[in-house]
């Protein structure tokens, strides 16, 4: 899973041997229990509300935070790539994922859970 953040360098989350999850090449520096709360808010990610098709003011084209997951499933080797842009005047934050259509708000504490850092 790669997470790419406005302004800094990409990370990438990978599972070990021993299915731990860790900061590939910042092993040394990351920070575990943020990574947990990172790994919960994406798998309990829900839209607060649907914003409806994709505006130039939401700013997805140059997104403040993108997840890009790559996972194996009966199918074979799959993608999902989140991307999240500015946030509204209610301190929601517009949201879409590659898979769908449309663009989805997303609450600020799930947004900041999101974003912050991996690392110590």
């Amino acid at each position: 899973m790669t997470v790419e953040k406005a302004g800094e360098e990409p990370l990438e989350l990978v599972r070990d041997a021993k299915s731990k999850w860790a900061l590939k090449g910042h092993e040394n520096r990351q920070n575990d229990g943020q990574i947990q709360l990172f790994l919960t808010a994406l798998t309990g990610l829900r839209a607060a509300a649907w914003a409806g098709e994709i505006k130039p003011e939401y700013g997805l084209d140059q997104p403040s935070l993108e997840i890009k997951i790559s996972y194996q499933s009966g199918e074979g080797k799959r993608e999902a790539n989140i991307k999240f842009g500015k946030a509204n005047s209610g301190n929601q934050h517009y949201g879409m994922c590659g898979e769908e259509e449309g663009v989805f708000l997303v609450d600020d504490e799930q947004f900041n859970t999101l974003k912050s850092s991996l690392k110590r």
